[in-house]
């Protein structure tokens, strides 16, 4: 519906231009009902291959009429080299408005000079074009525009010289200064029409890509807005609203932007249609012909080359075929992606294909080509966001059959579900039962184990203090053994009641006989049922450290500790064991005053990965042979350190092997 409008707007606007100029005289009679006058038959050209340097030589042409008559506008194509235009305007009387505009179309023309002639002489109307300062535009327009002043004159010559490096095509228009605001008004409208369409497409790609995170919608926003740039280039807007300080980098930009906005069309145009799904070789015919045309185009522009419509029809060539060829086999598939934007695509080709030959000067060129494949384009646009959002519908609509599909085999497997999972309840159950009566039999078996333990331990323990009794009448060597076995069976009556203590921990039952004691007095107690051959150093602060504790669970720890370090403490190291007491104050952010028992030996160390499992129960580091521990020991020492209200920590011990840090609070410390 737009695009009929815009087109008979278009088309109305030509009827109107091309009845306002006489068309087929010497020269444009303006008369004062005559406000636009689309200068077509009455312009004249220099010849091709004919070169005149000044505008003096030119008009002394004219007067000898060397100039060829046109009977169309000029347009021939692609040349560095100038070409004059010249006509002749008379004003009927002086009741005719003395000022006119002179407007050279295309907007994308490099450099465009104009004079007027007149019985008083020839003036220079200035310089305009898109490779010029702003600031010395004769006048700040879309297109290339001079202002007129006849004065009290009736005649005059207008002379325009162009030179670009793009196609060389000339739209000449007179317009009465009175006219002249509402023409721009309705270009302006028009291309106001076709950017803010081209915004409200770019708009709406941004957040559907946003939102559905597509890349597919990313690279459609990317193209609106490569296009729509190219045309606001082309149109002459880049140019009037930014200052350029190179004027040269606007033929750049304009190559540029026309490369990759092919480029961006065979991507999406690939993807979205699915050529694949027609033949596999079509999307590499379209790709290759795409890296072909950036191969002849590129080094073109590098060189500082702007034909760029060359480029385009190069492109059309190579590229257009592959495309068409698919949409025409898509559309006759009935896939609707095709069905509701090929027809369009195809109508944009076409007006585009139009646009390039004009340009060429192979057909007629007007203002139908240089706005048609705009408008052409925007509809395009319109029809292919349209196509989009229908894609992403289906699939939407698609993807709801397939959950709904989904949905209902999952209902249908989930009594099945339930079923499996009831039964997996029922055996797990029955294997707690099992593993808690196992473990029942074993604590019961531990408890009894510990008690026969610690009868015998008492037997011998009794006989040896009996044996006490007749320590002079014994030598010394055997008094020495007595005292060995003593103290040893004072530690299997401890390791017996550490093992009924530690099922005690572990059921969470015990109730710790508290009073209060000093630590310095309880480590020397346990320092004292060591044989003085163990290489075993103790240090204690003189200062009396007290706290309210059991010293039997606390005895049990650190006997648990020095064995501990014992077992891993290497026979032929120099240094002793070190059982180390001191006072810290604070502890791991808490206040008071706190009792630290260090317990370091040179051991082999424990691995970093065993550190954090080895209070576990049943869990030991590695030792000698003849040394394996139960795997209690460590685990008790945690539980009493628990009940106590401190802890115990393992670290490396510098240069080789492990220290354990048993922590206490003293009294008055925050637990």
């Amino acid at each position: 519906m737009i695009f009929n409008s815009l087109k008979l707007y278009r088309l109305a606007v030509l009827l109107i231009l091309l009845g306002c100029g006489p068309g087929v005289g010497a020269q444009v009679t303006l008369v004062p009902e005559e406000g636009l006058a689309q200068v077509l038959g009455q312009v004249h050209a220099s010849p091709e291959g004919g070169q005149w340097e000044s505008d003096t030589e030119v008009f002394a042409a004219w007067d000898r009429g060397e100039l060829v008559r046109l009977s169309n506008h000029l347009a021939r194509g692609y040349s560095t080299e100038p070409v004059w235009l010249a006509f002749d305007a008379v004003r009927q009387d002086h009741s005719v408005s003395p000022r006119w505009v002179l407007e050279v179309g295309p907007s994308a023309l490099d450099r465009v000079e104009a004079w007027i002639r007149t019985p008083q002489g020839v003036r220079y109307l200035g310089r305009a074009g898109d490779q010029r300062p702003a600031d010395q535009a004769p006048m700040l327009a879309l297109k290339p525009t001079f202002v007129v002043d006849f004065g009290d004159e009736l005649k005059a010559t207008l002379l325009v010289r162009i030179q670009t490096t793009s196609t060389q095509v000339g739209l000449v228009r007179f317009i009465s200064d009175k006219v002249y605001p509402s023409e721009q008004a309705k270009e302006g409208g028009l291309l106001g029409l076709i950017f803010t369409v081209s915004g409200v497409l770019l708009a709406l790609a941004l957040s559907r890509a946003w939102v559905t995170r597509e890349s597919s919608s990313l690279l459609w926003g990317a193209y609106i807005f490569c296009t729509a740039s190219l045309w606001a280039v082309l149109d002459g807007l880049a140019y009037r609203f930014i200052e350029w300080d190179n004027p040269a980098t606007i033929n750049l930009l304009v190559s540029s932007l026309t490369l990759i906005s092919w480029g961006l069309m065979a991507t999406f145009v690939s993807s979205m249609f699915e050529f694949q799904l027609i033949r596999a070789w079509i999307p590499k015919a379209v790709w290759g012909s795409f890296i072909a045309l950036v191969s002849l185009g590129l080094p073109g522009i590098l060189m500082g080359w702007v034909a760029i419509d060359s480029v385009v029809a190069v492109g059309l060539v190579m590229y257009l075929p592959f495309v068409v060829l698919g949409l025409i086999y898509q559309i006759a598939q009935g896939r609707s992606m095709s069905v509701w934007h090929g027809p369009w695509m195809m109508v944009y080709f076409a007006f585009l294909v139009w646009h390039v030959l004009a340009t060429r000067g192979w057909i007629p060129y007007s203002y139908i080509n240089f706005y048609g494949w705009q408008v052409a384009g925007v509809t395009s646009l319109i029809s292919m966001h349209w196509a989009v959002i229908h894609r992403a519908r289906t699939a939407i609509q698609a993807r709801d059959l397939e959950r709904m599909r989904l949905f209902a085999e999952i209902s249908n497997k989930n009594q099945d579900l339930e079923d499996r999972v009831a039964e997996r309840t029922r055996s797990l159950a029955a294997a707690l039962n099992d593993m808690e009566r196992a473990e029942a039999e074993q604590r019961q078996l531990l408890s009894m184990a510990s008690h026969e333990f610690r009868t015998p331990a008492a037997m011998i323990k009794a006989s040896l203090e009996s044996l006490a009794m007749l320590k002079d009448q014994t030598p010394p060597m055997v008094q020495q053994r007595l005292s060995n076995m003593a103290l040893a069976s004072d530690r299997m009556v401890l390791l017996a009641n550490g093992l009924i203590q530690q099922d005690r921990l572990r059921e969470h039952s015990l109730r710790p006989q508290l009073k209060s004691l000093d630590v310095c007095d309880l480590v020397q107690s346990v320092a004292s049922h060591y044989p003085k051959s163990v290489a075993i150093e103790w240090a204690c602060p003189h200062t009396p450290l007290r706290m309210t504790a059991d010293p039997t669970l606390l005895s049990i720890a650190l006997y648990n500790l020095v064995d501990n370090a014992l077992r891993h403490h290497p026979e032929q190291a120099h240094a002793p064991v070190r059982v180390v007491l001191n006072l810290r104050r604070g502890d791991q952010g808490l206040p008071g005053e706190w009792a630290v028992v260090r317990v370091s030996d040179a051991g082999p160390g424990v691995p970093d990965e065993d550190k954090t499992r080895l209070f576990e129960r049943f869990e030991s580091g590695q030792t000698r042979p003849d040394r394996a521990p139960s795997g209690l020991g460590l685990s008790i020492v945690a539980r009493v350190a628990q009940v106590h209200g401190g802890r115990v920590a393992v670290s490396d011990n510098s240069p080789v092997g492990t220290v354990f840090e048993l922590v206490l609070p003293l009294e008055g410390a925050r637990v």
